[in-house]
């Protein structure tokens, strides 16, 4: 199920430019968003639902730059989430790092069918920063599939079970998070966590926004471990595929 990269920055933008193709078909009921991209004449659905969003199946386009596309429409959602900053200096170059990280691996193969692979993505997203105080958000996600011996596309491959979790760490003096109600996550002095849970989805991401971190001594750095564990009828093992971010205060 090839996947290929679309420029969903646009979809909350009021008039496209001419690299986007155009979204169409957008419906919006109690909690739920639903948005049709239609790229290189192919429909990518996007559904968003109290902060976790599916992707739906799109063969012939590329799995990797799905993820992609899905981090680049959050962005800018994080980004017109700032203007509640206007206010206030914001100097959002002063944690340094990648804000992005994807991995993949194998974990096994079926005989006549298939190797199986598994993924994690995470990206962080500062929305305030002001040395003493930060406001971070992001987006995590699990996929799974399995690349055919007979074909040169890969295919879903469904999870009996996959929970994807995120924990945000962060460094610095006397820590105190503020985490709004209602997001999923939990917290202790310095650490935001959270974990999902669904079963037969090949598929788990996560969009976050507004945690914020406060410290009279200065926060140095901001880790993000995201990670995703799946369990396969196949073969009924556990496996765990992580990926982080790291940012930390300096040049």
């Amino acid at each position: 199920m090839k996947r290929v990269l679309a420029l969903l920055v646009g979809l909350l933008i009021i008039g496209t430019t001419a690299e986007i193709a155009g979204a169409a078909n957008t419906t919006t009921i109690p909690e739920v968003k639903a948005y049709t991209l239609y790229v290189e004449g192919k429909p990518v659905k996007i559904i968003e639902k109290g902060g976790l969003v599916t992707v739906r199946e799109t063969p012939g386009l590329d799995r990797k730059k799905v993820f992609e596309a899905v981090n680049a429409y959050f962005v800018r959602k994080h980004k017109l989430n700032k203007i509640r900053f206007t206010t206030i200096d914001v100097t959002p170059t002063s944690l340094v790092g990648e804000n992005s990280d994807y991995r993949e691996r194998k974990v096994f193969s079926i005989p006549d069918e298939g190797d199986v692979y598994i993924s994690a993505y995470a990206y962080g997203d500062f929305e305030y920063d002001s040395f003493s105080r930060v406001s971070v958000g992001g987006y995590s996600a699990a996929y799974s599939w399995i690349d055919p011996y007979d074909y040169w596309w890969t295919q879903e491959y469904k999870a009996d079970k996959l929970t994807l979790s995120i924990t945000l760490k962060f460094v610095g003096v006397g820590i105190s998070l503020s985490i709004p109600p209602g997001i999923g996550f939990t917290g202790t002095s310095d650490t935001a966590s959270f974990s999902e849970t669904e079963y037969y989805t090949d598929y788990l991401g996560y969009d976050f926004s507004g945690i914020e971190a406060a410290s009279l001594g200065g926060i140095w750095r901001i880790e993000d471990h995201t990670s995703g564990t799946f369990k396969f009828s196949y073969t009924g093992n556990y496996y765990t595929q992580g990926a982080t971010v790291i940012l930390h205060r300096g040049s």
